[in-house]
């Protein structure tokens, strides 16, 4: 069994990834705030910290970098979720699969603000989401 206080110092290296990814996002998204995509994906660490901690139980120097791309709907839903094969560096099949499944839970509000809806087309936005784990 890990000892709690490795679980939390490998907890805070993932929430330190995540904020250093929040520098990054903006270059890789246009029309929704970057600060908006960052708090979603946030508000995601801890289901993303028990992927790679999964990880980590089989893996004890798991490492590396997993660039997800998806696209965020006119409604603001999820879909098209993936892992760019350029980019990405995580060796592990079960990491990387269960974060794409805690990005495709994401939900952001709907774009009415920006003159985007539902009924118009070319309103999506896609995005590119650069994570970085280290034991």
């Amino acid at each position: 069994m890990t000892n709690p206080a490795v679980l939390l110092s490998r907890a805070s290296a993932l929430l330190l990834a995540l904020s250093c990814v929040a520098l990054s996002s903006a270059a890789f998204a246009s029309s929704i705030d970057t600060k908006l995509i960052d708090e979603k994906v946030k508000e995601k660490s801890d289901a993303i910290s028990v992927c790679y901690e999964e990880g980590l139980s089989r893996r004890p120097k798991l490492a590396g970098k997993i660039v997800v791309l998806f696209v965020v709907e006119n409604d603001g839903a999820v879909s098209s979720v993936s892992v760019a094969k350029k980019g990405t560096s995580m060796k592990d099949e079960a990491v990387t699969s269960c974060i794409v499944a805690e990005f495709e839970k994401l939900t952001f509000p709907g774009r009415v603000d920006d003159g985007c809806d539902a009924s118009k087309e070319n309103c999506t936005v896609k995005i590119t989401y650069p994570l970085t784990f280290t034991p």
